[in-house]
């Protein structure tokens, strides 16, 4: 088997204890760590920011199919079908949008055997294979910014790889589990401003 073939079979057969997390599950042996991202939480977030997004300019077109003449003073439609339709195509991109990020998966696999990380992603049409060598990997790094908290990892020539974006407790426990088995050095750092931030502490 190709020590890149992510099977379930393979997966299934490592000794050690899954942490589940609401935003993503670990699946830890001696030698492999497996990180699986849940992409779902992500599918209704996206459901939640569309329909927000949305949700005024339904309830305004809702309003003028009441009104007389409504819809073809404001946008030309005389049609009360064709208003019906856009209402029902604004509906289904939130189910779209949810299907489509529901059935993609993200794992990041970190080998020792081949001293090699692996981001895996698959999507019903495509699957993304990046590989990274341990040796290329400097320090495990989680900062903030004005949109929230970033875990990543910094290569050599000062290279970003982004692994997890959450709550700061989410991103201090997952890199300190990176950190732990890569034995790299892990630090926090705190956003001062665009293009600019500030190491504070090695978070060990």
């Amino acid at each position: 088997m190709n020590e890149f073939n992510l099977d379930e079979e393979e997966i299934n057969q490592l000794e050690g204890e899954e942490i589940i997390n609401k935003y993503y599950s670990i699946l830890k042996s001696k030698n492999k760590l497996i990180i699986r991202f849940n992409y779902w939480l992500y599918a209704i977030f996206a459901i939640l920011r569309i329909i927000l997004c949305f949700n005024p300019f339904l309830i305004f077109l809702l309003i003028l199919i009441y009104i007389e003449r409504g819809i073809s003073m404001f946008f030309g439609i005389t049609s009360i079908f064709t208003t019906y339709l856009l209402i029902l195509i604004i509906l289904l991109l939130p189910i779209s949008l949810f299907l489509g990020t529901f059935r993609r998966k993200k794992e990041l696999i970190l080998d020792k055997f081949s001293k090699t990380l692996i981001f895996n992603q698959t999507t019903p049409r495509f699957r993304q294979l990046e590989i990274i060598d341990f040796q290329k990997i400097e320090e495990i790094i989680y900062q903030d910014n004005e949109c929230g908290f970033y875990l990543f990892f910094i290569l050599q020539n000062s290279k970003k790889r982004d692994i997890f974006s959450g709550s700061i407790e989410d991103c201090r426990k997952l890199g300190r589990i990176i950190a732990e088995f890569l034995d790299k050095p892990f630090y926090y750092y705190k956003y001062k401003f665009i293009g600019k931030s500030e190491k504070i502490s090695q978070m060990r």
